[in-house]
């Protein structure tokens, strides 16, 4: 199986294995070059853990191709890119790219834009890749219902993953997406050079005034959702998932500060007087008894804004560009990931420990919320 595995990689893909290498030789392992036992014995590991996701990829695409059976006359599978928690990504080859009208999904793009690369038609005679997301019966359907429908209404967005079609066959579900040649955010952001990093970031805020514009808020803006190419400079955004659409709300909240005095003309703020109380009276009560505050708190850990953890009602597009500041973050220190809470109070204080006490004082007075903690070093 995994012989024939290789085999058809290496009739789809020219140029696999790659210059160096056979088919049977672990992309682990420098060929010709001396290397100890154990060395020999990780290579060997290595190997056999290879083989077995090549049967497991090889036996996966085979029951998917099963469960919506009309794929293959339109689109050959030859490998999968990765998979996540309500879906798998496969790429594979458009049988019929020249007889569909592909107008829709390639769009207007002018020559002097950073997105025309989406809408040139692929040469003629040329095999064109497709990702195909196939998305688990877990999910909702109201959830894949509103991924589609963003996809539709992101249509045009530069920068954007642009939907082909979908197909359904009974729980089954299938988006196909153009195909983005991308590398693993970790392979690359601690020595992409600076235009690199801008061209990076003009990509992603592009994408992002174009879907905001829409009204759109992504929800999970991080380096697996944006498919970079280091060798172009391109970025695509992926994955709309968790995207919602901004919708006004109600925000019910008293006034958070005293009245006026001599020492302060403004109003003394409560909350920082608060912080100044013994821990026993500083958090919130074991068996809490006010009312639930409910909002959207989709999204990625370490990504999340202030306002999803402080549960703001009236969401917009600014926590996308918060999270867009994360993966700033990152290039900037060379440290990925850098967040790693374990809930929303604790995400709060990783961010209190940088940005400091005030300024989460005043983040959650804006969103009607207060922020009260005693520890020392915030």
């Amino acid at each position: 199986e995994v012989r024939q595995y290789q085999q058809h990689l290496t009739h789809m893909l020219p140029g696999y294995p790659v210059q160096g290498m056979s088919a049977s030789t672990s992309r682990h392992q420098v060929v010709d070059e001396p290397c100890d036992d154990e060395d020999l014995v990780m290579d060997e590991e290595l190997r056999e853990l290879e083989e077995y996701d090549a049967v497991e990829i090889v036996k996966e695409i085979e029951e998917f191709l099963l469960s919506i059976p009309h794929i293959e006359g339109d689109y050959k599978i030859i490998d999968r890119l990765g998979t996540g928690t309500f879906s798998s990504v496969y790429k594979a080859i458009d049988l019929r790219y020249e007889e569909w009208d592909n107008t829709p999904w390639h769009g207007h793009h002018s020559p002097s834009s950073s997105a025309h690369y989406q809408s040139v038609p692929r040469p003629e005679g040329s095999k064109v890749f497709v990702a195909i997301k196939r998305i688990y019966v877990t999910s909702s359907p109201e959830r894949i219902r509103n991924e589609l429908m963003i996809m539709e209404e992101c249509r045009g967005c530069r920068h954007v993953s642009q939907l082909i079609t979908a197909f359904r066959h009974n729980d089954q579900v299938a988006i196909i997406m153009p195909y983005h040649r991308n590398d693993d955010f970790r392979e690359y952001f601690t020595r992409l050079s600076m235009e690199g990093i801008k061209s990076y970031f003009r990509c992603m805020f592009r994408a992002l005034r174009d879907i905001h514009i829409r009204g759109i808020i992504h929800r999970d803006v991080k380096p697996a959702n944006f498919l970079f190419d280091p060798r172009t400079g391109i970025g695509t955004l992926c994955d709309f998932g968790l995207a919602s659409r901004m919708e006004a709300g109600p925000m019910p909240g008293a006034c958070l500060h005293g009245p006026p005095s001599a020492r302060n003309p403004h109003g003394e703020n409560k909350v920082r007087a608060k912080s100044k109380l013994p821990s026993e009276k500083v958090g919130y009560p074991d068996k809490d008894t006010r009312p639930v505050s409910k909002a959207n708190r989709a999204g990625t850990r370490g990504f999340r804004a202030p306002e999803v953890l402080l549960k703001c009602g009236e969401q917009t597009g600014a926590l996308d560009v918060w999270a867009a500041g994360i993966i700033l973050l990152f290039f900037l220190t060379k440290k990925f990931p850098l967040f790693q809470s374990s809930d929303d109070v604790e995400a709060l204080m990783e961010i209190a420990a940088i940005i400091g006490r005030k300024k989460m004082e005043g983040v959650a007075t804006l969103h009607s919320r207060t922020f009260a903690t005693n520890v020392p070093s915030v």
